[in-house]
């Protein structure tokens, strides 16, 4: 992995901004901010993602310009 690559996968995984994510699912902001409100937006914006991500708000303090985040959680699977 170069280290641009790197750059990049660390920016990714440290959430996008409201535009970022609405540039990647190619939707207006509106839509994303109405849509972040209901239950079923991890499934919703996998849907909408190029590449399958599912993506999940950041309810975290910290950095709140980055407010979504890539969601890494693993499904149990019996």
């Amino acid at each position: 992995m170069s280290i641009s690559e790197f750059n990049i996968l660390g920016q990714f995984l440290s959430g996008l901004s409201l535009q970022e994510l609405s540039q990647r699912l190619n939707i207006p902001e509106l839509t994303l901010q109405e849509m972040s409100k209901t239950s079923d937006f991890e499934k919703w914006s996998q849907q909408q993602d190029p590449e399958g991500v599912s993506w999940k708000i950041n309810d975290s303090r910290l950095d709140p310009s980055r407010c979504y985040l890539p969601n890494l959680g693993f499904s149990k699977q019996k």
